[in-house]
């Protein structure tokens, strides 16, 4: 392996911030919806933004290849992530793709 792409996932460690801010979001949904019957593009910002972040942190919070306790935590936390995030698009009128579509 490539000791530059070592150093690099390495140094992709995610802090704590960058999760909790996440999780955050993740808490801030049902403000965040209420506040969009005003006003509903700050609904497609929060999904949005929900969006990059989760995607920052993808590689950063894998599950594969980790000690099961971590991984469980990290499972439970990324199904949150897709449930949230599916949950929002479909407010949206924006139907996400199953699994056996993409």
């Amino acid at each position: 392996m490539d000791a530059n792409l070592v150093a690099d996932e390495e140094a992709r460690v995610p802090s704590d911030q960058e999760s909790l801010r996440l999780a955050l979001d993740l808490d801030r949904v049902a403000e965040i919806v209420a506040a969009a019957t005003l006003e509903p593009s700050l609904l497609v910002r929060h999904v949005i933004g929900i969006a990059r972040e989760a995607s920052s942190l993808y590689y950063s919070l894998r599950v594969k290849d980790i000690p099961p306790d971590i991984a469980v935590g990290r499972m439970r936390f990324w199904r949150a992530v897709r449930i949230v995030l599916q949950q929002l698009m479909l407010l949206l009128a924006v139907h996400p793709l199953a699994e056996d579509e993409y």
